[in-house]
């Protein structure tokens, strides 16, 4: 049988309830078309069920407006796998909460590409564990904007492979606290290029330990 929600008119579609939506099946779901999906608000998106959300091709997921991101609950973004938050607007992910991004699982995060990182503020990075900003390629860590590398935490520096450490730029460098500075290993240091030495600050030179800087 043909669902009729493809025919409703973008009216309609704004009208319905989080509990009408609800009682949509899978099937009426998969027939929304992007124009209608674009209406959806966070409520109607939030009514949605996993297998709802599983069914919608990357067209479709792609449609949710960056207001409507925020109704994708933990147990809905379970249902995407790691292809389809790949596919994500840059936009889209960037209007994630932190708390939206820490329940992404491990092969989630690994599914971010570079462009969908470099839009993450500092909360949002901060809420990316250890094991997972390890499994950052090259490219991803160095997409990490300076408005967010300050949140960086020390547990996830200490764990940065020597071609990650390799990656960052003079101006990631400068922008980390001497916290962050002092949370690299000797080893790191003893990686970083003679940019990366040159843009240290005084005051980042000096949370450096003997360690490191024999390292």
């Amino acid at each position: 049988m043909t669902s009729i929600v493809s025919s409703l008119s973008n009216t309609q579609i704004k009208s319905l309830s989080a509990k009408t939506i609800k009682g949509f099946s899978t099937e009426d779901v998969a027939a929304l078309s992007t124009e209608q999906l674009k209406i959806f608000n966070k409520d109607q998106i939030s009514a949605l069920e996993a297998e709802d959300i599983e069914a919608l091709d990357s067209d479709q997921l792609g449609a949710i407006s960056t207001t409507a991101i925020a109704g994708l609950k933990p147990e809905l973004l379970a249902a995407l796998d790691a292809t389809k938050i790949g596919a994500l607007g840059n936009d889209q992910i960037a209007a994630f909460s932190a708390t939206q991004i820490a329940a992404l699982t491990p092969d989630q995060i690994e599914g971010l590409t570079a462009d969908q990182i470099k839009g993450l503020n500092a909360t949002q990075i901060g809420s990316i564990g250890a094991d997972d900003i390890a499994k950052f390629s090259d490219d991803e860590i160095a997409a990490i904007n300076t408005k967010a590398i300050g949140s960086l935490k020390n547990e996830a520096i200490a764990v940065l492979s020597d071609s990650q450490v390799g990656k960052l730029s003079a101006d990631q460098i400068k922008a980390m606290t001497p916290k962050q500075i002092s949370g690299f290993t000797a080893g790191q240091i003893g990686k970083f290029s003679d940019e990366q030495i040159g843009a240290l600050s005084a005051a980042q030179v000096g949370s450096l330990t003997d360690g490191q800087i024999g390292g």
